[in-house]
Parts: C-alpha cells; sequence; structure tokens
C-alpha cells in the first residue's frame, strides 16, 4: 500500500472517530450561527472539505491570516458545485479583508454574489463598497438583495436593528439618485423597524436638504448635535451648501457645454489614433488624451464625466457616465445631442449614469 493511501486512511479514521466529531459539530453550528445561509450546503457530503472550512474560519475569527489562507488554498481544490464555489469566495473575500485588501476582498465578495447565496452580509459588503464609489445602481440592487436575505434568514442576535440600518443605508444610496420619493420610503421603513437610530439624522438631512425643506435640516442637525457634534457639524456645512443651490449633484450648474462640439470635432478627426491606441497592447491608452481634450468643457473638477473606451465584436464603444449629478447629467446630455452620426456603426455612444452599470446589463 503507498504512502498516499496509507496517509487517506488514517485521515478517514480520524475524522469518523467520536471525539473529533463532536469538535468538529460545536465549531460548525458555531459558524453556521454567523454564517448559515453560505455554508448550509457548501461542500455537503465531504466532511474533509468541511473540516478545511471550519479551521479556516477558526483561524479567521482568532484574527490569523496565514494560516487561515493555507486552508482555504486546501479547501479550494474541492470546489465543484454553486454553493461550493459562493461559500469559497465570501470566505476568500473575509480572509482579504482580514489582511487588509478591501479591493480584493469586494472582487471576492462580488463573485460570490453571482452564485445567488442567501447571506446577507455579502451583500452588504458590495453595496456599501458600490455606494462609496459613486455605483448607486448596483449599490442599491445590493442593498434590496440583502434585505431579502434577511427576510429569508434572519441570523445575528438583531435582525431589526441591522434590516433598519440597511434601510438607512439605502435611502442614503437613494438620495444620491435622486429618487427621493423612494429615499423618503426607506427611512419610513427604518423608523418603523428601530424608532431611535444614531446617525439615521444625517441620512434624511441629506435628503431633506435636497427636497429644498430646511426646517427638517435643523431638527436633523439638533438631534445629531446630542449625540456626535462632529458629525453635527459636518452634515450642516453639507447641507447648508445643497439648500443654497451649491452642490452640483443636487443643482445645475453652469458648464461649458457650448465647447462640446469642438471636442467631438477633434474626436473624429483623430478616430484612427483612438482606435489604434485602444487596440495596442504596449498598455498605452488614449484616456489621457481624451481627458485633456474634454477639460475645457467642465468649469470645474467636480464637473468631470467618468469615460470609458471598449472593444465590441463589431467596433468600439464610448461610454460616459454622470453618477446621476444633476450637472453632469446636463453635461452627459449635452454630449449625447451632438455625437457625431458619421462615427456609426464602427463606433456607438451610450450614455449611463455610473460605470458599474454594465454589470446590471
Amino acid at each position: 500500500m503507498g504512502i498516499k493511501n496509507i496517509f487517506s486512511k488514517l485521515t478517514d479514521k480520524a475524522l469518523s472517530s467520536p471525539a473529533y466529531q463532536a469538535k468538529f459539530q460545536k465549531a460548525w453550528e458555531t459558524h453556521a450561527a454567523a454564517f448559515g445561509p453560505i455554508i448550509e450546503h457548501a461542500f455537503e457530503g465531504d466532511m474533509e472539505a468541511r473540516t478545511h472550512l471550519a479551521a479556516a474560519l477558526n483561524n479567521l475569527s482568532r484574527g490569523e491570516a496565514e494560516p487561515a489562507r493555507s486552508r482555504l488554498e486546501q479547501l479550494s481544490k474541492a470546489v465543484k458545485t454553486d454553493e461550493d464555489k459562493a461559500a469559497f469566495l465570501f470566505f476568500m473575500g473575509l480572509l482579504m479583508e482580514k489582511k487588509g485588501a478591501p479591493q480584493e476582498a469586494v472582487r471576492f465578495y462580488a463573485g460570490a454574489n453571482q452564485f445567488g447565496h442567501s447571506l446577507y452580509l455579502s451583500y452588504l459588503k458590495t453595496a456599501r463598497h458600490y455606494h462609496g464609489e459613486g455605483g448607486f445602481s448596483v449599490a442599491e440592487k445590493d442593498y434590496r438583495r440583502a434585505l431579502e436575505c434577511l427576510d429569508q434568514f434572519c441570523g445575528g442576535a438583531e435582525p431589526e436593528m441591522v434590516k433598519a440600518s440597511i434601510h438607512a443605508n439605502l435611502a442614503g444610496c437613494l438620495t444620491y439618485k435622486r429618487d427621493f420619493a423612494e429615499a423618503q420610503a426607506q427611512l419610513e421603513q427604518s423608523a418603523a423597524l428601530v424608532a431611535e437610530m444614531p446617525g439615521r439624522a444625517s441620512i434624511d438631512a441629506v435628503l431633506a436638504a435636497a427636497l429644498g425643506d430646511e426646517v427638517r435640516v435643523r431638527r436633523d442637525i439638533a438631534a445629531l448635535e446630542d449625540t456626535n457634534g462632529e458629525l453635527a457639524a459636518q452634515v450642516r456645512k453639507q447641507t447648508d451648501n445643497i439648500l443654497a443651490g451649491g452642490d452640483p449633484h443636487f443643482a445645475c450648474m453652469p458648464a461649458n457645454v457650448e465647447k462640446i462640439p469642438e471636442f467631438w470635432d477633434w474626436f473624429v478627426r483623430n478616430e484612427t489614433t483612438i482606435r489604434n491606441l485602444l487596440t495596442n497592447k504596449d498598455g498605452k491608452t488614449p484616456s489621457q488624451l481624451m481627458e485633456q481634450q474634454m477639460a475645457p468643457v467642465f468649469a470645474s473638477p467636480d464637473q468631470r464625466l467618468s469615460f470609458g473606451l471598449r472593444t465590441r465584436k463589431d467596433g468600439f464603444t464610448l461610454l460616459m457616465c454622470d453618477n446621476f449629478s444633476a450637472t453632469r447629467s446636463h453635461i452627459l446630455q449635452a454630449f449625447a445631442e451632438t455625437w457625431p452620426k458619421q462615427l456609426e456603426p464602427k463606433w456607438e455612444f451610450r450614455a449611463l449614469h455610473s460605470p458599474h452599470e454594465e454589470e446590471l446589463l
């Protein structure tokens, strides 16, 4: 009998011993209380894989990143089903978070979410990330998915507090989508679950300012001052600017849209150069050239549109995004209205609210 077969038999014997089974079951129940929906059917029928997963989670709970990474590497060899993939990717995300690599963590969480699991925490983590990045449409989708998961499986000691917090964060996201009626509805749902919640007044104050309700803004700031004077000062400064019509996200500010035809003239003249740079593999891109030519359109840096260039099977795509800003929306509309039709069908122009919206298409 080969050494590998001997080791396998010894491992099987150890895993099936009553003492080990009792120890494993205790650890598994502990982790299931926190992550139940994503591990319930992961690695089903594979005791060795579940042993590696439980050990990795024990390491993570103690802040032991390197041993956890080693365990998860071993676990990766057993990944077969969609449930296995979702669990593996989510816990790789947790590992990256422990290691101080938030961008990598979000990439793993987003990967896990592609497999339709029911753990609210993974969707909440991606929602918060995209919210902070201005990807409000994707953030809204993931906030709503997190709420659906909580309705299916209310893990944790205070699900109502968690749900109330998600409704409030969703309201903040919707405020920046300028969907004020739905933002108000989400705040009301949050308040119905938990009457008093620190910080919710800051979200309500921004919504109230966007609606022009100065009395409500002052009431919210007064409430904040009782609990967090520093936050109250920040919110006062932000809401004063919104109420005064000085925030370009909520008010349409003047821009040099008359310069846009000049940009399109340049684009048409340099279309071949742009196309060649886009298809080259030497790392050079046309982005810097385009930014320089677009700059005169914007009266201030916060008016700049984000944009992207894509190759497609039968041509190229230019995307421009306004991030739901009132000012940028006005500028983007002007770009769309003056798009040179002679560039078609080789080129197409797409106006989006956010580059992240491509993930929803």
